[in-house]
């Protein structure tokens, strides 16, 4: 049991996501869910990396995860992957000297990493 870094909830209200620090990612259904209070499936989509940010998109059919290896994943809102973005460089600034994104510890925190639609 690790602290949570990152929590994220359907648009319907009926499933929601926690990312920790230990990596993992659990996947909540309140309709299925019984006394036990334990998580229909889990993942570790960054392996090694903390989970930054989670987000449902605006349907609810879809969540992107946001990690600490400068990627970010999309899965379905069952956990299958979807998509893997390419790693963007850290040290880049400018869109157009690379082909991944610009996950950097340069911004504030309140903004660095944070999945987005």
């Amino acid at each position: 049991k690790a602290t949570v870094s990152s929590i994220a909830m359907d648009t319907a209200g009926n499933r929601f996501c926690t990312g920790s620090v230990d990596y993992s990612v659990k996947f909540w259904d309140f309709g299925s869910m019984n006394a036990n209070l334990t998580s229909f499936t889990s993942m570790e989509p960054f392996g090694s990396f903390p989970i930054r940010s989670i987000e449902f998109s605006p349907t609810g059919g879809k969540i992107l995860f946001a990690g600490g290896s400068n990627s970010a994943r999309m899965y379905d809102r069952d956990g299958r992957e979807i998509l893997v973005c390419p790693h963007g460089d850290m040290y880049l600034h400018d869109m157009s000297n690379t082909k991944g994104n610009l996950f950097s510890d340069a911004y504030p925190l309140g903004f660095r990493g944070k999945a987005c639609w």
